[in-house]
């Protein structure tokens, strides 16, 4: 199963990217949005446990395509944790987990990101994570990430990780990266893009979104 790292300093577009692979999958999308920047789904955003446990468990007919979390509860671990347990009776569908920070540093994450990473197939989730750069991730979830997408990166310890993964070219392709280009490394292959088209996966989180075709 997919799982996704997007790194980039804010603005770049590590959201946006992130929304348009995850409607592309073709999959429902669920977005763990602790920083409220998709705003463009208001009729299926949830402010806590109750009002997303409706929305998740409305007949299927009529669920939204796209659930947003935004929790308000003051303890973003627990409001992780507590929307892992109800994604455990789901299946087949794409997980954002927006300003991944949050829920994880390199030693350690809650463990309902833990399972995610380690065990996405027992949930049938396409895990997509975003954050500021490498080393804001839990160490598994980079070793276990099938795919990098990386917007520009100067930092030494973050070059210094995405060498580790990628090797030695990616990073200076990184540490070279202007503007919306990101460059997308997949794992298993060990082979690399560069995208400097953003119009090719623009979403706009504040409005309407358009359909993107699987």
């Amino acid at each position: 199963m997919k799982s996704d790292l997007v790194f980039g300093r804010r603005e770049y577009g590590k959201s946006t990217l992130a929304m348009h692979l995850a409607l592309r999958s073709g999959r429902s999308v669920f977005v763990f949005d602790p920083a409220c920047g998709f705003t463009a789904w208001p009729e299926s955003t949830a402010a806590d446990y109750g009002a997303l446990s409706e929305l998740l468990y409305t007949d299927p007919d009529e669920r939204p395509r796209v659930i947003v979390y935004q929790p308000e509860g003051g303890d973003l671990n627990l409001d992780f944790e507590a929307m892992a347990e109800l994604l455990k009776r789901k299946a087949d569908y794409a997980l954002i987990v927006d300003e991944a920070h949050w829920v994880q540093n390199p030693q350690w994450a809650t463990p309902g990101l833990q399972e995610f990473v380690r065990k996405p197939s027992r949930f049938d989730c396409y895990l997509i994570q975003t954050t500021h750069a490498p080393s804001d991730t839990w160490v598994k979830a980079r070793s276990l990430a099938t795919d990098w997408y990386m917007f520009k990166l100067s930092r030494a310890a973050d070059l210094d990780a995405v060498e580790r993964e990628c090797g030695p070219e990616v990073r200076e392709q990184v540490k070279q990266l202007q503007g919306h280009t990101y460059l997308h490394y997949r794992i298993d292959k060990q082979n690399y893009e560069l995208v400097d088209n953003p119009a090719s996966w623009y979403v706009d989180l504040t409005a309407t979104p358009v359909e993107v075709e699987a």
